[in-house]
């Protein structure tokens, strides 16, 4: 597609790595799949995407649970056709242009909402609920 001069395929590298990588990076792209039955579903790498506190820009898909995570959360946005991509890369370049860096936003309140502690505290809770109810009933 006459993108050599400035796209490189690498080799698989250790998780470690990759997640220094993805703090290291100015923008992470997700890549949605192009589905409607994926509306209502999280891939991992969204949540390996917010712990990098880096600018999250998700491509492809209809918009869906992760269009409204990055919402929520300030850490990105979801580009929800060619226009709108196009208008969101000129943004961030210019960003970028100006600091030297792409500006984040995260909300680290929101965010923390996604952690694993906290989704293993609110899965317990109604793993718990559930053995209550079952032990009252």
């Amino acid at each position: 597609m006459g993108f050599d001069d400035v796209v490189s395929l690498n080799p698989q590298v250790p998780r470690n790595i990759a997640l220094d990588k993805q703090r290291e990076s100015q923008i992470l792209l997700l890549l949605n799949w192009d589905d409607p039955r994926e509306i209502g579903v999280y891939t991992g790498k969204v949540f390996e995407y917010l712990a990098a506190r880096r600018p999250i820009l998700a491509v492809g898909g209809p918009r869906g649970v992760v269009t409204e995570l990055l919402e929520d959360t300030g850490a990105g946005v979801h580009a929800l056709g060619y226009d709108q991509l196009k208008y969101i890369l000129l943004e961030l370049y210019e960003q970028y242009r100006i600091y030297g860096y792409v500006l984040y936003r995260g909300c680290e309140e929101q965010i923390a909402k996604y952690s694993h502690r906290e989704m293993a505290r609110r899965f317990a809770y109604i793993l718990e609920s559930l053995v209550m109810n079952k032990l009252t009933s």
